[in-house]
């Protein structure tokens, strides 16, 4: 399961408030490729490894704490991992209205208000299990849905563009 941690690194150049640092924690994985599901060698931790950044709305980088745009970057690069979904993907499709459509960048606002905009603590963490049940409450699944709905269309209207100009395969 993954878990994300946040956590403030305090330097001499920012003493009092804190570089934003979040990584990804794994923690514990089975190796599917093995028979014997009580094996102890069976079960391994994984390694952290530091958040990709999906910088859209802040010049000044990630942040927690309040409803600005540093959070709605944290919240858009958790959101990218977590649906593992490309940041060009995300950035795509946050830019344009004829790119496929993106959980991460319809979902990204909501997360931030939830998760991140009144977060005040120097360190936390966000299991993947606690987005799961976020992601099964009923506004967040009609917004799902939508998009799906949404990007089905797009879908449509991309293969018939391609029909029309004669590039369908």
């Amino acid at each position: 399961m993954k878990v994300y941690f946040g956590h403030r690194l305090f330097t001499p150049e920012n003493p009092t408030w804190g570089d934003p640092v979040v990584t990804i924690h794994d923690v514990i994985t089975r190796d599917v490729t093995r028979d014997v599901t009580r094996d102890a060698d069976a079960i391994r931790h994984c390694e952290c490894r530091p958040l990709a950044i999906v910088t859209y709305h802040s010049p000044d980088g990630i942040e927690w704490g309040y409803p600005g745009s540093g959070p709605a970057d944290l919240a858009l690069s958790i959101l990218t991992d977590y649906f593992e979904e490309t940041p060009e993907q995300v950035l795509r499709a946050l830019k344009s209205l004829w790119a496929p459509r993106s959980k991460a960048a319809a979902l990204h606002q909501r997360f931030k208000a939830e998760f991140l905009a009144n977060e005040l603590r120097d360190q936390w963490q966000i299991r993947a299990d606690v987005i799961e049940v976020w992601l099964r409450l009923p506004s967040v699944r009609v917004c799902l849905e939508r998009l799906a709905e949404e990007d089905a269309e797009l879908a449509e209207v991309r293969a018939l563009e391609e029909v029309e100009h004669g590039t369908a395969n």
